[in-house]
């Protein structure tokens, strides 16, 4: 199926719905999701296999598939409270941005995160998004970098992926 979609993943910038469909019932959204929430907690030498077969089928899903493995295990970091939200569904897509351009704000019981931010890859197709923000701290002290996992719902999707490599990862730009 990956296979057969690939030339339409590229054409399309983003992996087409079923195949992200058929790699959540196979589990592969679930390998780096925590067991008590469902998930299989999988070990590396399998995140490997796995990746490396969806990779050689279409690297642009591989890719995807790779972030948005990665970026269940940082949630799976978060304290138990965001983990409860996020992963109160184990199908759960995530996706993330390491390039900190939005800024966050300090407000009673959390921030408020205001920005773009770029090469959000599975975006379109994710449940929540581990977004990267700057949050500028009292004077004299560096600002803190901060990883905030925000729903899909709350974040606009700018369609700016316009590439020649990977250009079916969707790696477009959200915007909080």
């Amino acid at each position: 199926l990956i296979r057969a979609h690939a030339m339409r993943t590229e054409q399309r910038r983003r992996v087409p719905g079923e195949v992200v469909a058929a790699l959540t019932d196979a589990g592969v959204h679930r390998m780096n999701v925590p067991r008590r929430y469902g998930g299989h907690q999988s070990s590396v030498r399998t995140q490997v296999d796995v990746l490396s077969e969806v990779s050689a089928a279409c690297g642009s899903t591989g890719f995807t598939a790779l972030i948005q493995a990665g970026c269940a295990f940082i949630a799976a970091l978060f304290p138990d409270e965001a983990q409860d939200e996020i992963f109160a569904d184990p199908g759960v897509r995530v996706s993330g941005t390491l390039v900190p351009k939005a800024k966050a704000r300090p407000v009673d019981g959390g921030y408020v995160v205001d920005g773009t931010s770029p090469f959000a890859t599975g975006c379109q197709d994710s449940d929540w998004h581990l977004l990267t923000a700057v949050a500028h701290s009292e004077e004299g002290r560096p600002p803190e970098l901060l990883w905030t996992a925000v729903p899909m719902t709350e974040l606009e999707v700018i369609d700016d992926w316009h590439v020649s490599g990977l250009a079916g990862s969707g790696s477009s730009s959200v915007v909080a």
